[in-house]
């Protein structure tokens, strides 16, 4: 990426210490997955909460709604603002799914030991287990999904936070 594509190249902040942009564009790609995951993850702890807080619902089954629904606003907001890539978009929509699909795994596996068989609250275990999947998917999309290659055909992976 050039220095005219950083995020903070296109919006000026001129009372940020030089240092400061230039740590921030450094690492921009795992800021703005960050900030998009932290929209995500409130869409998803929030439908979460609505649907065991108002429904019949167990909580395996709201777990996928709000899972599935924070799926396709994070790769909506990641391909097109973060990684900024409007190839493959079906393919790599399908690998943000699987990569999806694993933190979902994850998350309900937590649910079920911690919350079913330990008794512990859903909600509490619902983000316990946002910090584990928050990293473990980053590396993955950032790897397979988003994965950018130079000229030289070198694996660009990963470029922002290396």
């Amino acid at each position: 990426m050039s220095t005219d594509e950083k995020l903070l190249h296109r919006i000026p902040v001129p009372w940020l210490p030089k240092s400061t942009v230039q740590l921030i564009n450094r690492f921009e790609k795992l800021i703005l997955y960050g900030m998009i995951g932290g929209v995500a993850m409130l869409m998803d702890v929030g439908l979460f909460w609505l649907l065991t807080a108002n429904t019949d619902l167990a909580a395996l089954l709201a777990n996928a709604i709000s899972v599935g629904v924070a799926t396709v606003y994070s790769f909506v907001m990641n391909a097109f603002f973060n990684f900024r890539t409007k190839t493959g978009l079906w393919r790599r929509f399908f690998l943000f799914s699987g990569v999806s699909a694993f933190g979902y795994l994850v998350s309900s596996l937590m649910l079920f030991v911690l919350s079913n068989v330990m008794g512990w609250d859903e909600v509490f275990v619902k983000n316990l287990s946002l910090p584990v999947v928050f990293v473990v998917q980053f590396i993955l999309n950032s790897r397979f999904t988003f994965k950018a290659e130079a000229k030289d055909g070198e694996d660009r992976a990963l470029e922002s936070i290396v």
